[in-house]
């Protein structure tokens, strides 16, 4: 079994709530959701960056999902609260619990950062750890 990415996670939460079809039937739901993933996009887009981490975090972030069992939109929290730094583990933790809520995980599934989250150094290769240290490329 291949874990998912979190941008295919992202992906499908976004199919489950845009704001932009809310609007129609749910248009107030619709606004907290566009703020919801304005605030998410900026806290992400420092995971994004080569060596950068986030600051703390405490904060709660209210999202409408259409689930598989609901006929309208449910409120599911996002809560972020993380120490600053590389807080990886704790990000992987917070949103696998919030995916398995929202229907797009299932409970005791994981997701694969993918290359686009937490990108190292530019420029650096790791080679493996039983490689002659004269034989490492840089």
């Amino acid at each position: 079994f291949k874990n998912a990415t979190f941008k295919a996670c992202m992906n499908k939460l976004y199919r489950s709530s845009p704001p932009d079809i809310l609007t129609a039937s749910h248009p107030k739901l619709a606004a907290v959701n566009s703020e919801s993933y304005q605030v998410l996009n900026d806290i992400l887009g420092t995971i994004k960056e080569v060596n950068s981490y986030p600051p703390k975090i405490m904060q709660t972030i209210p999202f409408y999902v259409k689930t598989a069992g609901s006929k309208s939109p449910i409120k599911i929290d996002l809560l972020i609260n993380t120490p600053g730094g590389d807080c990886r583990k704790v990000f992987q933790r917070t949103f696998e619990q919030f995916f398995v809520t929202a229907g797009i995980l299932k409970k005791q599934e994981k997701f694969d950062w993918g290359t686009d989250y937490f990108p190292n150094e530019v420029g650096t290769i790791s080679a493996p750890s039983d490689a002659p240290a004269d034989n490492r490329s840089a």
